[in-house]
């Protein structure tokens, strides 16, 4: 015998009070959707206009989700279905009537249906508890289209234990599950990034943090379940708190953009580092909607430019100090770095030569702008040199210089300019001018003294020979 679900036995009953009337071609045969024919009727019973009342199929027709009748027995059948489920599963009557609902459903989703049998049925003659109201119980499950694909159905299960029958009503989530999947697969494509890049990621949505990556654990040392309700301040050393309470201030006023803030902060474990957040916002039209910060740690590169801060001030001290003057040239002829002794040789206040022409600060008679510049000589040659040369100061004032000249290369050794070393020894030539004309004036006076001195020596050879031949005479005498 074939089970009859209730709502076919109330428009059977309907049918016998003459209030809808079944097509006599199809009396006698199982109908299948969309063959039963209703006659509008309007009559009052008990006092309630129930005149469009329709048969199974036409009531469910216009109804999207999936109303599904099965038998109450540990092996299920279908006993009737609205137009939808007919329509979407692609089955048609014999393929879906009287057929074990169990084979239709994935295997994985079978074991909740039968736990459920088990909760219900005694034994195997598929006695019940007899239970007047009905049970009802939520769960999801997958049913198998004709074409093989899977259909994700949120259903309400509601069993009638006494009619023995189960009528399950739900709701084709296919699509949303598809979404919901590609929605799980890009956030952990996106989380796979963001747990790869080498700074913290913390995301904020409405105000609110809503993730934070694994490298910003790394870097400020506080769980992520802290790190959810803590702010840049919060974590930020007092002495930096005024400055960036000012840039929020700023930001709220819409005064300046902040894309990128460098603070020093706190450790869980009480370590001092630097930080730089790099900000970016997501909008909704013009309102922003979330924003992500990066973080990085900069602490050693803090230290490094400390260092390297460090290392430049004892440099200009060197180079201040030095009793040369000294310049840097690079090829376009424009002065990068100089000097105190430079700018003082040059006539110049301090740094006020950089970014001048070379010739124009310093110039060289006959060698600026010729073959003999000194960055051509470097380019043409590869190696320094050193030389003397004529220098015009900028209030026209001529020096002679001892210059050396070197090349000026970069961290990968090419040659981007010169640096030249410069001696005033103007000084020194007026000096060595000097001491030749003293040293020519001696020597004429040499020629003379000299001179002087040979004829003294002969008259003195002169007057001791005649003293010895009057001594020979007056012994011969």
């Amino acid at each position: 015998m074939v089970y009859e679900p209730s709502i076919i036995k109330q428009l059977k009953k309907e049918e016998k009070l003459g209030l809808l009337t079944i097509d006599d071609k199809n009396k006698n045969k199982n109908p299948e959707p969309g063959n039963v024919n209703i006659e509008k009727k309007p009559v009052e019973v008990t006092g309630k206009n129930i005149w469009d009342l329709k048969n199974f199929n036409l009531i469910t027709e216009k109804i999207s989700d999936f109303i599904i009748d099965i038998s109450l027995s540990f092996n299920p059948v279908f006993t009737c279905v609205n137009p939808a489920v007919y329509k979407k599963l692609r089955y048609n009557y014999d393929e879906l009537i009287d057929k074990p609902f169990l084979s239709f459903i994935h295997h994985d989703d079978k074991k909740r249906i039968i736990n459920l049998l088990k909760k219900h049925l005694v034994d195997k003659k598929n006695t019940v508890i007899d239970v007047a109201s009905p049970l009802s119980e939520k769960m999801e499950l997958r049913l198998k289209s004709k074409d093989g694909r899977w259909h994700n159905l949120q259903c309400d299960v509601n069993l009638f234990l006494r009619d023995k029958h189960i009528l399950i009503i739900s709701q084709d989530v296919t699509e949303m599950r598809l979404k919901e999947e590609q929605l799980r697969k890009s956030d952990e494509r996106f989380k796979g990034m963001a747990e790869s890049i080498n700074e913290g990621l913390t995301i904020i949505e409405n105000d609110k943090i809503v993730y934070v990556n694994n490298r910003l654990v790394e870097i400020l040392g506080y769980p992520k379940k802290e790190l959810v309700k803590l702010t840049g301040l919060d974590i930020a050393l007092p002495e930096e708190k005024k400055r960036l309470r000012n840039i929020i201030q700023e930001f709220k006023d819409n005064k300046r953009k902040i894309n990128e803030v460098e603070f020093w902060v706190k450790r869980k474990n009480g370590e001092i580092r630097c930080i730089r957040n790099s900000y970016s916002v997501r909008r909704n039209g013009d309102k922003i909607i979330g924003r992500y910060v990066l973080t990085a740690d900069i602490t050693e590169k803090k230290e490094r430019e400390k260092e390297v801060e460090k290392a430049k001030k004892e440099a200009e001290t060197i180079l201040d100090g030095a009793i040369d003057g000294i310049r840097i040239i690079n090829l376009d002829f424009k002065v990068i770095k100089l000097n105190k002794k430079m700018s003082e040789l040059a006539g110049l206040e301090e740094n006020q030569g950089v970014g001048m022409r070379c010739s124009e600060m310093f110039k060289a008679e006959n060698i600026c702008d010729t073959d003999e510049c000194s960055i051509k000589k470097i380019l043409n040659n590869k190696k320094g040199y050193r030389r003397e040369e004529t220098r015009m100061r900028k209030d026209g004032k001529k020096i002679i210089c001892h210059v050396a000249v070197r090349p000026y290369y970069d961290n990968k050794g090419n040659i981007i300019g010169v640096i030249e070393y410069f001696r005033d020894i103007s000084d020194i030539k007026k000096t060595e001018e000097k001491l030749r004309e003293k040293i020519e004036e001696l020597e004429r006076y040499k020629k003379i003294t000299v001179g002087r001195e040979l004829k003294m020596r002969e008259l003195k050879d002169e007057i001791k020979k005649l003293k010895n031949q009057i001594q020979m005479e007056e012994k011969i005498v």
